[in-house]
């Protein structure tokens, strides 16, 4: 069948869209480290709604820096894709034309290295997960046992992490008295700016310590909030794209018609109309990222292990689940109340959209999370509403947050007996009692502190079992 690219974009049927601007129009201005299902659902399609928009030489050029998958898939098409929006309303498809191309580091190194040295490249933007920068959470510095870090501390002018990558590409733009560029990091992380200039800042101390003074004052690192689901591509998703074509796409990918992105608007060199496409910009981002994990990652922990005890296997299930589609709303009228007034937000709608979101990411059969998980998420979603609800004087009122079912989740979990169980009980050192049952179990963590810390903090509150027998 014939391949979608350019040359083919008149053939698409008129329920498909397409960029509405000429493409070849329009040159590279933005970078990105990591082209995966996420930079294409997300960025990409926020540019190139931008590009309609407003035009600008902001086309990308993405960049893998492991699996020459992605430049396989997408050079052969012009770096066309495939983007359908599923929702609870029905499904819809677009072709996204903001990729101009897309390079593989081991295989195409050179074109990497011009481009991100090229004075037309004005933002360089990353999304390569927690794992991928080599940063020390405890330090905020480098890790110095990942070996992307190990690699190009060793060898600065053969980078092939972010960091090398990103210092090495200033270092050449300084020399060449070319302005450095924006570095945008768009990965799921809090205040992930200020994290890759931390990251920036030490990996440079060590490798290039010349370049410290230039980097601290003028590289910006804006933070970003970013939302949107986006499951890896099946062949169901190239099958499904296939036939609202008539054209093969080995790139297309599937994802929800919730999305948001909030941006620190820190840009020396110019950005593309994002705000045109939806984005917001703002001068801090870190209340949106507190409203964010309040509200939305609370919401998500609370259906998931919820769900789990109540016997769901996919969050669609959930969310046809009456009784749990009232707890969500309940739970984002209560955390709304914890929340600080923010510029331009009404709570009463923002709770009603991201209801409709969770409903709308029904539109895939995607598993509960991992529910082993629960621990560390209740901590991150949960554990500060309340106080900042007493502080502001509000009456107490039952807060349905996630972590009493996320306990009993714990417990439900620890009765199972598989290798990967038994590997998490040992790690954590944490073992309900005999004749514990989860109800029981949700319970005592509720009054209890001693409880509490010793299913989420283990390590730093000893063993567990003790711990759920007090009271």
């Amino acid at each position: 069948m014939t391949r979608l690219s350019l040359a083919h974009l008149g053939a698409l049927p008129e329920q498909v869209a397409q960029p509405a601007y000429d493409p070849t129009a329009h040159g590279v201005g933005i970078v990105h480290l990591g082209l995966g299902a996420f930079h294409k659902a997300h960025q990409a399609a926020y540019t190139d709604s931008a590009l309609a928009a407003s035009g600008g030489d902001w086309r990308i050029l993405g960049v893998s820096l492991r699996s020459p998958d992605p430049a396989t898939q997408l050079t052969p098409q012009d770096g066309l894709f495939t983007l359908i929006e599923r929702s609870a309303e029905g499904s819809a498809a677009r072709v996204i034309g903001a990729l101009a191309g897309a390079a593989h580091l081991g295989t195409d190194r050179a074109k990497v290295l011009a481009a991100l040295t090229a004075p037309q490249t004005r933002i360089v933007s990353v999304t390569v997960t927690e794992k991928g920068y080599g940063i020390d959470r405890a330090t905020g510095g480098v890790d110095l046992s990942h070996p992307a870090i190990a690699h190009d501390l060793a060898q600065p002018d053969q980078p092939i992490g972010v960091a090398g990558l990103l210092v090495w590409a200033l270092r050449q733009r300084r020399a060449a008295g070319t302005p450095p560029f924006t570095v945008l990091c768009c990965d799921n992380l809090p205040e992930n700016g200020a994290m890759l200039h931390g990251l920036l800042m030490d990996f440079t101390r060590r490798a290039a310590p010349d370049l410290l003074d230039h980097i601290r004052a003028e590289v910006a690192c804006p933070s970003t909030m970013v939302d949107r689901i986006t499951p890896a591509s099946t062949p169901a998703t190239l099958e499904a794209a296939q036939e609202l074509l008539g054209l093969q796409d080995a790139a297309a990918i599937e994802t929800e018609r919730f999305t948001q992105w909030v941006i620190e608007d820190r840009f020396p060199n110019g950005r593309p109309d994002w705000g045109a496409a939806g984005a917001q910009f703002v001068d801090d981002v870190r209340p949106f990222e507190e409203m964010k994990l309040r509200m939305l990652n609370g919401a998500h922990s609370m259906l998931a292990y919820a769900g789990f005890l109540a016997g769901h296997k996919h969050v669609s299930d959930v969310m046809a689940d009456p009784g749990l589609a009232r707890l969500v709303r309940r739970h984002l009228r209560a955390s709304a109340a914890t929340l600080p007034p923010l510029p331009g937000w009404i709570w009463t709608p923002t709770r009603r959209l991201w209801s409709r979101a969770s409903k709308t990411r029904t539109c895939t059969t995607r598993p509960i999370r991992s529910p082993w998980m629960a621990p560390k998420n209740c901590r991150n979603a949960s554990l500060p509403p309340p106080a900042p609800r007493w502080n502001r004087g509000n009456r107490w009122t039952p807060l349905p947050l996630p972590w009493p079912p996320g306990c009993a989740t714990c417990w439900a979990v620890m009765q199972q007996a598989s290798p990967m169980i038994c590997a998490i009980r040992a790690r954590t050192r944490c073992t309900p009692p005999a004749g514990t049952g989860p109800r029981r179990c949700a319970m005592l963590c509720t009054r209890c502190r001693g409880c509490f810390r010793a299913l989420c903090w283990p390590r730093q509150s000893g063993d567990g079992r003790s711990a759920i027998g007090c009271n």
